[in-house]
């Protein structure tokens, strides 16, 4: 899209600073997106985690606050809005509604062989040594797509998986064995992942 990126994780968002300091985060927050947007050739700005930001029980300050931004966010030109969760039936109705979100498509969980294919590229770095037989990695993202995995509990768990490498073992290259990816722990099972958004250029 040749446009500049803005990515703002909910969870991070939602976790500080008490009510009032995520009302001003979010300010903050438009207030350098919209700068952006109007000194740069555009930008898209993503929320992960959305239902962390915008769930279905807000305090009425807090709606008011997010209703305000994402308000603002859609009526700046050459800014596009966009926003992912994985727990769809959480979100406040009036924040996705059509106007402020107007495109939402379901995104569903990679199956086993999309699975295996993301853990080998995420396994791709010239300083990891990978000891994973196909068979055995197969399996394992049998399983996972059992538990219906999505990508970012995928790429979390590799990721670890390599902090602990880098951590506990050495020189490089750093060995990895099967055993070594474990998902992250889930507080909820998860739904499938949604992405929400919209365009308008003004």
């Amino acid at each position: 899209m040749g446009l500049d990126f803005l990515l703002i994780s909910g969870e991070q968002l939602a976790s500080g600073g008490g009510l009032d300091g995520v009302i001003r985060e979010l300010g903050k927050l438009a207030d350098n997106a919209i700068r952006m947007a109007v000194t740069h050739r555009g930008i898209l700005v993503f929320f992960d985690e959305f239902d962390a930001v915008a769930p279905r029980r807000m305090d009425s300050k807090y709606r008011s606050a997010v209703l305000g931004t994402v308000g603002r966010l859609r009526g700046t030109p050459k800014l596009v809005l966009a926003a992912a969760t994985n727990f769809y039936q959480r979100l406040d109705a009036a924040t996705i509604r059509a106007g402020r979100f107007d495109c939402h498509v379901e995104l569903p969980f990679p199956d086993a062989a999309t699975l295996a294919r993301l853990i080998r590229a995420f396994l791709q770095h010239e300083w990891l040594a990978p000891r994973i037989e196909d068979a055995a990695l197969a399996a394992l993202a049998g399983r996972w797509a059992e538990q219906r995995v999505s990508v970012s509990e995928c790429r979390a768990a590799v990721h670890g998986a390599i902090r602990a490498a880098v951590r506990d073992r050495g020189p490089r290259p750093y060995v990895l064995e099967l055993a070594d990816l474990r998902l992250p722990a889930r507080q909820t099972p998860p739904q499938s992942e949604e992405a929400i958004g919209m365009a308008d250029w003004g």
